[in-house]
């Protein structure tokens, strides 16, 4: 009986062993590449967020137009994959994203003067949600099938960014302090175009690697905070609101991650 319960183990062990060697072309291929397939996706996103805070000019830091956030988050996504037919097929994606950084600075009185004299950190979230289609096309080979692709995406999403700074005055300086604080909190609109390969391996699992470029439109933003330059006593107030905020830019990501199809 001891026997028999071996010789099953070990069968069972040996068949799944040889299956997974077998992978790619041998199961994926034959088996899913000619049908049509749900996919799920997730996967690490860099977007190059652009800021729109009021801009400061101060004695360690500085606000200006044309500044950006380099934030990272994940993705997770869903759809259905349509062949076509000779290899070629189409992806409809649903995807949301959440993305974040910190970025903390501290500032010294001199190069060979190691006292703190201001701080600054910049806080910045991303979210994003989008509809998207894509055209695929399969090489299909026996270890792995390569599968590039190009994708076009339209979607929508909010920002929230703060932004701290402070100076300390120093000995013998007149209102030498500075203070900078703002948030925003902002709503957009955008398209995207992205490139991308999967590489899909054993029963339609899927890694992937893709480079988008956003047409992004925000659409209104509501900014709260304060601001005191050097050499100035009055505290000025930073609090706007444009619900119709018109401001249009070029964005960039990259991203790298896994799925499956099924």
């Amino acid at each position: 009986m001891r026997a028999l319960l071996f010789f099953l183990l070990f069968f069972s062990y040996a068949k799944a062993a040889e299956e997974f060697l077998e992978f790619g072309d041998n199961n994926f291929a034959k088996e899913k590449t000619e049908k049509s397939k749900w996919t799920i996706r997730s996967g690490f996103q860099f977007i190059d967020y652009p800021l729109a805070l009021p801009e400061f000019n101060g004695q360690h830091n500085n606000t200006s137009e044309g500044d950006t956030a380099g934030t990272y988050g994940i993705t997770i996504g869903v759809g259905r994959e349509f062949y076509l037919g000779a290899g070629v097929s189409s992806t409809l994606l649903f995807t949301g994203s959440y993305s974040k950084s910190i970025v903390k600075d501290i500032g010294q009185a001199a190069q060979d003067i190691d006292v703190e004299v201001s701080n600054m950190r910049l806080d910045s979230q991303v979210a994003m949600y989008e509809g998207s289609i894509s055209l695929n096309y399969l090489f299909d080979n026996k270890v792995v099938d390569l599968q590039p692709f190009i994708d076009f995406g339209a979607g929508a999403g909010t920002a929230n960014i703060e932004k701290e700074y402070t100076r300390k005055e120093l000995p013998g300086e007149t209102n030498g302090s500075e203070l900078y604080f703002a948030r925003s909190e902002e709503e957009f609109i955008y398209t995207r175009l992205g490139l991308g390969l999967n590489i899909i391996a054993f029963d339609g699992f899927v890694s992937f690697l893709k480079l988008d470029a956003y047409q992004m439109a925000k659409q209104s933003i509501s900014i709260s905070g304060e601001s005191n330059a050097f050499g100035s006593s009055t505290v000025v107030s930073l609090d706007s609101e444009d619900k119709e905020f018109n401001q249009s830019e070029q964005v960039y990501s990259a991203s790298l991650g896994m799925g499956y199809l099924f």
